[in-house]
């Protein structure tokens, strides 16, 4: 879904439950998230904050597992948004810069998989091994933002380093 640029406010429940939602693009003018607003969207994998937000409601993003990225190179900003959201959706914060390097890694992923040759992904399907999924680039910049109070990105670096990366 993209909203349109005049909307400023996303009001209360205004997709809880939305099974289905599985994208949203917020305008760069919003600045009011309300109760409940994403509550329960089960689908959505992301959702980008921009610096406009000012105020978010009670349980926004409850009962989703979405990451929760912030549009902004100004670590005030930053910290600001963060702050308005709830203790549980804090830990799935991550500066846009981050976010994005996931998504092209994961885009490439799909593309190497894809050019692997159908024996080499068996392959490695029977023996229960991990396909490459991410660049070992990506150690570095996880390291770099891993903050020994998040435990999402602990668990993103725990997962990262079970994979099998070529040399």
């Amino acid at each position: 879904i993209n909203l349109p640029n005049e909307i400023t406010h996303i009001g209360d429940d205004a997709f809880r439950g939305c099974c289905s939602l599985t994208q949203i693009n917020l305008p760069n003018e919003i600045t009011h998230i309300g109760d409940n607003a994403f509550r329960g969207c089960s689908s959505l994998t992301q959702i980008i904050l921009p610096e406009s937000v000012t105020q978010i409601g009670n349980s926004s993003f409850a009962n989703s597992n979405c990451l929760i990225a912030i549009n902004t190179e100004d670590p005030e900003h930053f910290s600001r948004i963060q702050g308005l959201l709830s203790e549980a959706d804090r830990e799935r914060v991550l500066p846009m810069e981050l976010v994005s390097a996931i998504n092209q890694s994961q885009q490439q992923a799909i593309i190497d998989v894809l050019n692997q040759p159908k024996a080499s992904v068996l392959y490695h399907s029977q023996k229960n091994e991990s396909i490459p999924k991410l660049p070992a680039d990506m150690h570095a910049l996880i390291n770099s933002y891993v903050a020994n109070d998040n435990p999402y990105l602990k668990k993103l670096q725990r997962q990262m380093d079970e994979i099998p990366f070529p040399k």
